[in-house]
């Protein structure tokens, strides 16, 4: 069978974004602690013509984020961090979003 979907090493996180109120303290110079959140970190996998695929996992897991991810569906640019995602062999990272 011919791989129809390939994800590679994926990983998405997320930078939090700044209140008002943080934005104003940091442009005063006060350290401001942002955390990113690492939502998806390395996922691989392949999918053939043909094959269902299940993501099960606990709540909270990062399945959903994966999963728009491959898509291209995600807030913001609906973009990656890293990885590697075709559909039939064509790269679908670079193409724009919705």
């Amino acid at each position: 069978m011919s791989t129809l979907v390939a994800v590679d090493s994926v990983t998405k996180n997320f930078a939090p974004s700044l209140s008002i109120g943080e934005r104003i303290a940091a442009r005063f110079g006060s350290a401001i602690e942002t955390r990113t959140v690492h939502a998806v970190d390395n996922v691989s996998l392949h999918i053939n013509r043909g094959e269902v695929l299940g993501l099960v996992g606990e709540s909270g897991c990062g399945k959903s984020t994966a999963a728009l991810g491959i898509v291209r569906y995600l807030p913001r640019n609906g973009r990656v961090s890293a990885g590697r995602i075709s559909v039939a062999g064509r790269d679908v990272r670079l193409r724009s979003a919705r």
